[in-house]
């Protein structure tokens, strides 16, 4: 399945959700509702960077986060760090504005973009995107990476520590 098809699919699927949180905080999702959705776009934007450049995937993560207006409202975050392999390095500014241009393509806006970050929003999608890209321009040896995180959409919960944060968080582990 080419990345267009996957991107169709999680359209889809996230359009169903879209409409309860467009005003802010849902009461009407739960964690859970948005949880997959968010995961699966992660791995999605990841797959979107070709495998015969990356060296490994690193620091993945899958949790919630509290929300600007504090418990009990949270979201899912979901995150992966992509390192790009020595030899193709020097790519990263082209694979980085690739990324970025996919999504363009496929009708996301580029909400905030710089020479190294991007963060993406979609009307049909409950999520946003955001990517970051690293250099090794500083001589430490870490190579060039993309970040990868996708956050949904801020929901009532029974709070961090309850049995519903707590249950899916353990899921993800």
């Amino acid at each position: 399945m080419n990345h267009n098809s996957v991107a169709v699919a999680m359209l889809i699927v996230s359009g169903v959700l879209v409409t309860a949180c467009a005003a802010g905080p849902s009461d009407e999702l739960s964690l859970l509702d948005t949880k997959s959705t968010i995961q699966l776009l992660r791995n999605e934007t990841a797959g979107r960077v070709p495998s015969d450049i990356l060296e490994s995937a690193v620091n993945s993560e899958d949790t919630s986060k509290e929300c600007d207006g504090g418990d009990p409202y949270r979201h899912w975050w979901s995150s992966v760090i992509l390192i790009i392999s020595a030899e193709r390095a020097s790519e990263a500014p082209d694979i980085f504005a690739e990324l970025v241009a996919s999504y363009a393509d496929d009708g996301w806006e580029v909400d905030t973009a710089g020479l190294r970050e991007a963060v993406l929003s979609n009307e049909a999608s409950i999520a946003k995107i955001d990517i970051l890209m690293t250099e090794d321009g500083d001589g430490d040896g870490e190579g060039a990476s993309v970040e990868v995180a996708v956050t949904g959409p801020c929901v009532m919960t029974d709070g961090e520590g309850s049995d519903e944060v707590t249950r899916l968080e353990e899921m993800s582990r």
